[in-house]
Parts: structure tokens; sequence; C-alpha cells
């Protein structure tokens, strides 16, 4: 779950931040989200480096944005031409305001509040470019979402991960025959680009 951000303290009690959408028709435009111990900021110049990656591909793409914080890489795929982005979110708080920034752009993109492996579980739905960045506290859900989403052949193009343990990453990758393509460090993590085999 990761956001560009910028702290704004000018009265108490509204301590919120801000994501800029970077690119395509909402470029520059500034959504709110709430501080949250899970919501850490991101470089800009990281999202920039994975829309640079996808600008071949993203314009008309189906994408999903699991474990989506502040929705930073849903509402910039559907910024920069994608057709349609899904995004799922646990948090209440953090869920309100996905739904509050999505009404602001009149966006229409297509929100889910719950748990993102219990989405997976039961969806028949398939997309052609995922983004998994869960906290990094809790790697083992890369585990489960990459092992759901393989099984049900669900991904027809790119995944799009981050994760602090960049080994781990790898090897979970090779084991479900996901292909890497590109990658960057983020900080301490590992930003990775792989295709889908199916």
């Amino acid at each position: 779950m990761k956001a560009t951000y910028s702290r704004k303290n000018k009265r108490p009690g509204k301590n919120k931040n801000h994501i800029k959408i970077m690119g395509g028709r909402w470029k520059g435009r500034k959504l709110t989200f709430a501080d949250h111990p899970d919501l850490r900021p991101t470089l800009s110049r990281t999202k920039e480096t994975l829309f640079n990656w996808l600008r071949p591909h993203i314009m008309g793409a189906k994408c999903i944005d699991l474990f989506a914080g502040s929705g930073s890489l849903g509402f910039e795929a559907l910024s920069q031409g994608a057709s349609g982005v899904t995004i799922i979110e646990s948090d209440r708080k953090t869920f309100e305001l996905l739904e509050e920034n999505s009404n602001k752009l009149n966006a229409g993109v297509e929100l889910h509040y719950g748990d993102a492996i219990d989405f997976l579980n039961r969806t028949n739905e398939s997309y052609d470019i995922a983004f998994l960045d869960p906290p990094y506290s809790m790697p083992d859900l890369i585990d489960s979402a990459i092992q759901q989403i393989t099984q049900k052949k669900m991904i027809t193009n790119f995944l799009y991960i981050e994760m602090m343990d960049s080994e781990r990453l790898l090897t979970i990758a090779e084991k479900n025959s996901l292909v890497l393509t590109k990658s960057s460090r983020n900080g301490n993590a590992l930003g990775a680009l792989f295709k889908s085999n199916i």
C-alpha cells in the first residue's frame, strides 16, 4: 500500500496526507488519505518507473489493485488509460477515503471492502495487470495471493509486486512460473514486474 505524499498539519485532527497523480487525464490531481500505520510513503520516482515500464501495455488494460491502501497505483492506472480498475481494501477508514477519492474524480472504480485473499478465492474474473503491495509486515499475503492468481489463471499480462525480502519474492515467483521482466529498489524493498506465463 503505497503513496507519494505530503503532510498537512495546519489544524488539529486534520492531519491528512496527499497522493499526486503523475500522468494521464488526472495528472497533478491530489487525493487525500488518512494516517495509518500500514500506509507507508513511497518516492514519486518509484511510481514513475513502474508506469514507464507499463506504458506500452496500460492503455485499455483491465487492472486489479490488491491491498490498495491509498489507491495510488489503481488511480494512476486509470488516469493513464486503463479501461477499468478493481480496488480491494480491508481497512474501513482507508476504504471510505478510497470511495471519496473515486467520487471526486468520477473515476468509476470498482471498489471492494474486505480481505483481498477472500476476494481472490471468490472471483472468477481475469485481469491484464495486477498490483500486489501489501504491508511489508505481512509478506505471507504475497504467497497466498500469487498462489490464488496462478492457480486460477487470473492475470493475462503483468504482476507488479513489492516485497522487502527480494530472495523470497523471486523464489515464490519462480515456483509459480512468473517471469521477471523489470525490477528496481524502493528503499529496502524490491519492486518487480513479472510476466504472467499462463
